[in-house]
């Protein structure tokens, strides 16, 4: 399977916005109301933070990074379900998220223990720790129970309609019928699933294709520009619809910086520890050190530890999900097929037109 750099560097470069971001911005905001130990982090700074480097105060909000990733979760995904097909599609994917989501969630539970705050009740905990509903303990985690709900109604659509852009925009439609916040970012998803499609095509036939992922666009944006009280950061996500669109479609086989693909390597249990680490640094560490420094040294140790756990627990979890999910598909499935139990169609088929891609 050919990996695509570009998109890997795009990914990448979206978790380092977001990590910075959290590093100069949420924890130390006013708007922050979490205590430890009866303290906000700026208190157990010593005011430190409040200095003139609040750089929080003029970073975006974050929604852009988090645009890009729900955008880069539909091309990529669209890729593995059209490889696998549904159930070892949702298995392949169950391991490449929970076992390094349960390890940095374990983090967050120690910290919180050791800096005196009151954990959640045992509910919310597994509700965290499964993705479903809440985000209790990880903050950072509502992107990923929006990415396990497009994961289930992904597959299971597509044993319903096998055709993959008409099922996307059977999301889109949902979306614009419902306009729940929910099925936005389900829709935003399946914005990047229908750029997938437009880049399968091989000639002019593209060029509808086009068209109608143009005009998708241009009505997606209407959408969230006519209720601006649902959707506040429709410039972040704009910007993440151009970001995306050039990455994918104008350099996308262009060389890329090696670090940014690492970063892209790293990038998911980058995105899940990092905010542990800040208030980690903060509170153990705030009282002694400058302010610019509580803010900037958070991101070195979450990179390293970002590294420890795709090494140890994200690489080797993910290669023995997609191993099983194979397994699954061509022992399990197929003979089901075979006896007619299961309606084939776009599920496990390998796409033929063109070198699958993949940056997961």
């Amino acid at each position: 399977m050919q990996k695509n750099y570009a998109l890997q560097a795009l990914r990448g470069l979206a978790a380092l916005v977001v990590a910075v971001g959290h590093c100069f911005w949420h924890p130390f905001s006013d708007a922050h109301t979490y205590t430890y130990g009866g303290k906000t982090l700026d208190q157990i700074a010593g005011g430190a933070i409040d200095h003139p480097f609040r750089l929080y105060e003029y970073f975006p909000s974050g929604m852009f990074p988090v645009a890009v990733f729900f955008l880069l979760s539909g091309y990529v995904i669209e890729i593995s379900l059209r490889k696998l097909g549904a159930l070892p599609f949702l298995v392949a994917r169950g391991f490449r998220i929970y076992p390094t989501f349960a390890v940095c969630l374990l983090a967050y539970l120690v910290v919180y223990y050791l800096l005196g705050r009151e954990l959640p009740p045992t509910g919310k905990i597994f509700s965290n720790l499964f993705l479903y509903g809440s985000f209790a303990v990880v903050p950072v985690s509502w992107t990923l129970i929006a990415e396990v709900k497009y994961y289930v109604v992904v597959a299971l659509l597509s044993m319903i309609v096998t055709n993959g852009p008409a099922r996307h925009l059977v999301i889109i439609g949902a979306f614009v019928v419902f306009g729940r916040p929910d099925g936005f970012w389900l829709g935003f998803m399946s914005i990047g699933a229908l750029m997938y499609y437009v880049h399968q095509q091989k000639d002019e036939s593209a060029y509808p294709s086009v068209a109608l992922i143009v005009g998708i666009t241009a009505w997606y944006i209407a959408r969230f520009l006519l209720h601006p009280t649902d959707y506040p950061y429709k410039s972040e996500l704009e910007a993440a619809l151009v970001v995306f669109t050039i990455t994918v479609t104008l350099i996308r086989n262009a060389a890329v910086p090696r670090v940014l693909v690492y970063l892209g390597d790293i990038s998911y249990p980058l995105y899940c520890i990092h905010y542990i680490v800040i208030v980690a640094v903060a509170y153990f560490l705030g009282a002694h050190l400058p302010g610019i420094a509580v803010q900037i040294l958070p991101l070195p140790i979450a990179i390293a530890l970002a590294h420890v756990i795709h090494v140890f627990i994200e690489k080797p979890s993910n290669e023995a999900g997609k191993s099983i999910a194979i397994w699954l598909d061509q022992n399990v499935i197929q003979a089901f097929k075979q006896r007619r139990f299961f309606r084939g169609g776009a599920g496990g088929m390998p796409d033929t037109n063109s070198p699958q891609e993949s940056v997961a």
